[in-house]
């Protein structure tokens, strides 16, 4: 194989899939979903937990949990180290 042989073939299947939580492979529509029940498991989970388990960064959860609430489905109570999550259910 030359160098850059296969160039187009990389980006195939960019943004089809963010991440596994656990057997389930998760793609952006249905990730904020993975969140609340990964959340539902443990409200007390961070950010950085939540990226480990879903296999995306860190940033992906920032984003999915700001989201999340400014739809009002999710509310943070305490500080960032010692608070915990309320899935509100609407």
């Amino acid at each position: 194989m030359n160098v850059g042989e296969n160039v187009g073939d990389v980006g195939e299947n960019v943004g089809e899939n963010v991440g596994d939580v656990g057997e389930i492979t998760v793609n952006d529509s249905d990730a904020r979903i993975a969140v609340l029940k990964l959340i539902s498991e443990n409200n007390k989970a961070s950010a950085t937990q939540l990226a480990k388990d879903m296999s995306v960064t860190q940033r992906t959860v920032e984003r999915y949990l700001k989201e999340l609430r400014e739809e009002g489905r999710l509310i943070r109570h305490g500080s960032a180290r010692g608070g915990h999550w309320e899935i509100v259910n609407k």
